[in-house]
């Protein structure tokens, strides 16, 4: 019997909840960093042009990726048979693409792409590798509160890596820092009306506050051997804001990344250190992440 006929199978310790996911009293810090040109096209070729024969394309919109540092207060199915079962929070490090379609491909013709982001739950991490194709892993994300010695405030991300050389046993290693510089007059955090005008930066954040988000996925499932891919898909599934509250924020901050074999950031999307100058600051958020759909399927 196919396994569209017989249904999802629950059972055992109960980390997986379907879609539609609730996410409630977000707040998160969004950082500008420039990004290599050539590596983030160069990635997507890689993840769904090539796989897909061409019938799924995108370019990045830019040279710009998104850091997010966040956590989201109360994360909830909304599935009927699921909405009894309690809630969780998570705290997040994410890296976002801005991608827009090539013509004649499938798929929506704005959307975001996360090659990388970094959970601290393991319902979030299970479910959304699962669910939607996420490409998600364990990390240990953490902000930097301000002193009153000392006015140095962003984030960090632990994560389990390490490098590839024999004998090297993987451990908790600081990957990304996002440090502010020590104030100066004018470093403030102010409502400006707008972001700094980069390109695409504008409509990730205006897609955000209007409520209308795409997001694009490749979902993929080894095969038992180790040799091939049991399952692959494009997915595209859409982020409903239901309420918004956040402010541009003008300081400057120094971006530290850290060279690892495990998450090679720097190598496959040219991300290195470097000064941000600004962000986005959002104080408050509600939002749903619905039921995604299939874009391209490789068995046809």
């Amino acid at each position: 019997m196919a396994g569209s006929e017989v249904g999802t199978v629950v059972f055992g310790s109960q980390a997986w909840v379907p879609p539609p996911y609730r996410c409630r009293d977000i707040e998160l810090m969004a950082y500008l960093a420039v990004a290599g040109r050539d590596e983030l096209h160069a990635l997507c070729d890689k993840v769904f042009t090539r796989p897909t024969n061409g019938a799924v394309a995108y370019a990045p919109w830019g040279h710009h990726v998104v850091i997010t540092f966040g956590r989201i207060g109360r994360l909830e199915s909304a599935a009927p048979q699921f909405e009894g079962e309690g809630s969780t929070s998570e705290a997040h490090c994410g890296i976002w693409v801005l991608l827009r379609r090539k013509k004649g491909s499938l798929g929506p013709p704005f959307a975001v792409f996360n090659p990388y982001m970094w959970v601290d739950n393991p319902m979030s991490l299970v479910a959304g590798r699962d669910v939607f194709g996420y490409a998600k892993s364990w990390g240990w994300p953490a902000a930097i509160a301000r002193t009153e010695t000392s006015n140095y405030r962003g984030h960090t991300l632990d994560v389990l890596g390490g490098n590839f050389r024999a004998g090297e046993v993987r451990s908790r290693r600081e990957l990304i820092s996002v440090r502010s510089k020590v104030q100066r007059q004018g470093d403030v955090d102010v409502d400006v009306g707008g972001a700094e005008r980069i390109e695409g930066f504008e409509r990730f954040i205006s897609h955000w506050i209007r409520g209308s988000f795409a997001e694009v996925f490749l979902k993929q499932v080894p095969d038992v051997s180790g040799r091939g891919i049991a399952l692959q898909q494009v997915c595209t599934a859409r982020i409903k804001v239901e309420h918004f509250c956040g402010t541009p924020v003008l300081r400057r901050y120094d971006l530290g990344v850290e060279r690892l074999d495990s998450d090679p950031v720097e190598a496959e999307l040219g991300l290195g250190a470097q000064e941000i100058y600004g962000g986005f600051r959002v104080d408050a958020m509600d939002m749903t992440l619905e039921p995604g759909e299939v874009v391209w399927d490789a068995r046809g």
